[in-house]
């Protein structure tokens, strides 16, 4: 957050009003990276549930006729298979879950009367704090969203593979 002094000893300079408009950027594109990591995370989101109702609704009469024929690996396979669906769809969520939370996305509203009482170059020396504070946390969150999207993907594939073999194996 902003520490809300009275006067800086220091004076903003043309080359701080420069990297004011570079933080900006810089903010922007890395917002810009969140929402394409969202993105791709909703699209697995759905795949996930789309595969969840088809499971629901085909599950039990495959079971009782594996059940009933005694196909043990395919059994293993069937459970291996849900497994996987329900870690990779709690990869998926945690991968969306840190924007939920996360910081503001610029000037808040209580912070609008300090900046208004304040002059030019303390404003902008404000601003660039505020910035560099949500570049880092940006950071920390794209890697984190990145972390948690790519084991959704391995989980969901590993799924998507299994359920293939075992309704290969169901068939036979």
């Amino acid at each position: 957050m902003i520490c809300m002094e009275d006067s800086l000893s220091i004076e903003a300079t043309p080359k701080d009003e420069i990297l004011l408009e570079e933080m900006r950027r810089r903010y922007d594109l890395q917002q810009s990276e969140i929402d394409t990591a969202d993105t791709k995370a909703g699209l697995l989101l759905a795949y996930l549930s789309a595969v969840f109702v088809m499971l629901v609704t085909s599950v039990p009469e495959v079971f009782t006729k594996i059940a009933q024929e005694r196909q043990i690996l395919v059994i293993i396979m069937a459970s291996f298979s849900v497994l996987l669906y329900v870690v990779g769809a709690f990869c998926c969520v945690k991968s969306i879950k840190p924007r939920i939370f996360s910081f503001p996305m610029g000037v808040e509203e209580t912070e609008v009367e300090f900046y208004l009482s304040q002059d030019r170059s303390n404003v902008i020396l404000q601003l660039l704090r505020q910035y560099s504070e949500y570049t880092q946390h940006n950071i920390a969150l794209v890697k984190d969203k990145s972390k948690w999207f790519s084991w959704s993907l391995v989980f969901s594939l590993a799924f998507t593979l299994a359920g293939a073999c075992t309704a290969f194996l169901a068939h036979f």
